[in-house]
């Protein structure tokens, strides 16, 4: 028996944001050894920023704040010279590209050239340089249709587009008429969720004799926000924003400079709330978010391979960003999002639609990009907003929006069934019921446990193959809180948290249902809530010591 000596320690302990009302609507998503968590209560409008939950080893894990940006940062330091002086103005802009998972950042500064050569009538080169960013081999450089001019020192407008002109392997790149596609343009900077973020600028004065003009957001909070002005006749006549930054106030201020006078701005600023996403999945290599509290029923889709980037561009390409809303029904706001052979099948609480690319749904599920979009709707049941959709197989287990019934959806490749309600036959155990957790465990027995709120627990038999769909009522010696399932091998083991009431106590338990896989009658292990330990002491002989006695 223990007798002194020895620590006892937690293995590991990670704090949340989390308040305890709000768990039951921490929704999530996993890639590898990243789990993607939003969290959006719709019954107090609470939200939280969404998350990423990281696991270095079993001992090591982190808990980020995602931050909805490229992996890799501009170039910076971009300079252009020409070979020869002429009637041309020239200006270029540089992307780098991420070698780990290909993620192009936003643009660099603008490397002009004035009083250059015309390399489209003369023979002459412009030369690129910038400044060399550790561990990053490949850059995109961006060209603006060239300006001819007398003297040639007549710029670039303000908010003109920069076609692709070519790649480079280094931090040089020489242009000697090279025609830009403007098909493709460096992307801009796209953050979703960003609050108070800086979606435009008003001009209250024009000013005059402006050349070159510049803003500076007066702020205590705000961060990242770039904007560029248009200049006509030497007046301010517009503003572009490039980057809306985040956590800018209604009361901050710009300050404009330049080489005129007299032009002033005002900011309009984004919304400082319900903007963080309830909803997770991923999709074609694609991250996506859904429901935020402002656009319930809009979609956030990442770019292919980098999932915390959001950029895209104007015109888009098809590897860019997705936000979509392509369904223009009531407003009921998007719940689940499950990857299928027949698209993502999108779950709301009034119905579910099938999204796919161009080709669609009945011939080929092609990709989802910003310019492909299809939504086509489905049978109208809504989904539970806490019991997630359980895919087995071809089929998709749901809650319907009250968390009191079940339906089965099957879908194949080219087609999509009606729902099946799965509690007709067993109506007495969900009637004026709802629930509260499910878990599917395939093996051995093919169950899904479902948790009433009540403190019962159902149990549904499902083996479509075999068209065995049965429910069963198990009761204990207390209440049943919560459920999910564990692969232990050989079995998908089923974890609870229970509710007991040892003589004077109010407990709760973690506990672990039996294999069932018994060999022999000695092996059972039915018992209510149990502990098994190993015999503390060795086996022993027992002799009698007297035939008669006490």
């Amino acid at each position: 028996a223990y007798t002194a000596g020895g620590t006892a320690a937690r293995i590991f302990t990670l704090g949340t944001p989390y308040a305890e009302a709000d768990v039951r609507w921490i929704k999530f998503a996993q890639s590898a050894d990243v789990m993607s968590l939003t969290c959006v209560n719709q019954d107090t409008r609470t939200e939280y920023a969404p998350q990423d939950l990281e696991r270095s080893s079993d001992t090591s894990w982190a808990l980020l704040a995602i931050a909805a940006a490229p992996t890799i940062a501009a170039p910076t330091g971009a300079a252009a010279a020409a070979s020869g002086t002429g009637d041309a103005y020239y200006a270029y802009e540089i992307t780098a590209v991420n070698p780990s998972d290909g993620t192009e950042s936003v643009a660099s500064n603008i490397a002009a050239v004035s009083n250059a050569v015309n390399v489209a009538s003369t023979a002459g080169t412009i030369f690129l340089e910038w400044t060399v960013q550790p561990g990053v081999n490949e850059y995109n450089i961006y060209k603006a249709q060239a300006v001819i001019s007398t003297g040639g020192t007549l710029p670039v407008r303000a908010g003109a587009l920069y076609g692709f002109a070519g790649s480079a392997y280094g931090n040089q790149f020489s242009d000697s008429n090279i025609v830009p596609d403007f098909s493709q343009v460096p992307p801009l900077a796209r953050n979703p969720f960003a609050r108070g973020a800086v979606i435009g600028g008003t001009v209250g004065a024009q000013g005059s004799t402006y050349t070159a003009i510049a803003f500076t957001i007066v702020t205590t909070t705000g961060s990242g926000a770039v904007l560029e002005g248009v200049l006509s006749g030497g007046k301010l006549v517009a503003v572009i924003v490039r980057n809306g930054g985040q956590n800018y106030a209604a009361t901050d201020t710009v300050t404009v400079s330049g080489d005129g006078s007299g032009a002033a701005i005002s900011l309009t600023i984004g919304a400082q709330t319900g903007t963080y996403p309830g909803v997770v999945t991923y999709f074609q290599e694609r991250r996506g978010y859904a429901y935020t509290l402002n656009n319930p029923d809009t979609y956030f889709f990442s770019q292919p391979g980098s999932f915390t980037n959001f950029d895209s561009r104007i015109p888009t390409i098809d590897s860019d960003a997705i936000v979509g809303s392509p369904w223009a029904v009531q407003v009921n706001g998007i719940q689940w999002m499950i990857p299928t052979t027949g698209g993502l099948l999108v779950f709301t609480g009034l119905q579910s639609w099938l999204l796919v690319g161009t080709g669609g749904f009945a011939t080929n599920v092609g990709a989802l990009t910003p310019a492909s979009q299809v939504a086509t709707p489905q049978p109208e049941i809504g989904c539970s907003p806490t019991l997630p959709p359980i895919k087995i197989n071809y089929d998709v287990l749901f809650a319907d929006a009250n968390s009191s019934y079940y339906y089965d959806q099957p879908y194949q490749q080219y087609a999509l069934s009606e729902p099946i309600d799965l509690t007709e036959n067993s109506a007495h155990l969900f009637t004026g019921y709802t629930f509260r957790e499910h878990a599917w465990c395939r093996q051995p027995f093919k169950i899904m446990w479902t948790v009433r709120r009540d403190g019962a627990m159902m149990s549904l038999t499902y083996h479509k193959a075999q068209q065995v769909a049965g429910w069963g009522r198990h009761d204990t010696q207390g209440l049943f809180r919560s459920c999910c399932n564990v692969q232990e091998p050989p079995v998908d083991a089923l974890y609870l948290a229970t509710q007991r009431f040892p003589p004077g106590k109010n407990a709760y338990m973690i506990e672990r249902m039996d294999n069932r896989l018994w060999q022999t009658v000695e092996d059972v292990w039915a018992v209510d809530c149990g502990l098994a330990l190993a015999q503390p002491e060795p086996d022993a002989t027992l002799t009698v010591s007297s035939a008669t006695g006490l």
